[in-house]
């Protein structure tokens, strides 16, 4: 992976601006992750309207439906499952 590459992938999202900017700029290739222990319905509901803009995971124990990706915070080898995830979108 080309560091270019790498860098648009790691890109922090600080506030609904940030986020705002991202959904309207970045790549078909935008993707989104989340911890919590148990995301708000409604902050659920909003991640399904945007996941036609962008790929996005829950790192939670709270079962998530697709198109949203859920992953386990205890789950073995969790930062190689994102990884995998992620680079599934570039291929």
């Amino acid at each position: 992976m080309h560091n270019n590459s790498r860098r648009a992938l790691i890109s922090p999202i600080n506030d609904v601006y940030d986020l705002e900017w991202c959904l309207k700029t970045e790549t078909p290739n935008l993707a989104l992750i989340f911890y919590g222990d148990d995301p708000r319905d409604s902050f659920i509901q909003l991640c399904q309207l945007i996941s036609d803009f962008a790929s996005i995971a829950i790192i939670t124990d709270k079962p998530i439906e697709q198109p949203i990706q859920g992953f386990l915070p205890n789950q073995i080898n969790l930062e190689n499952a994102l990884q995998t995830w992620l680079e599934k979108m570039v291929k």
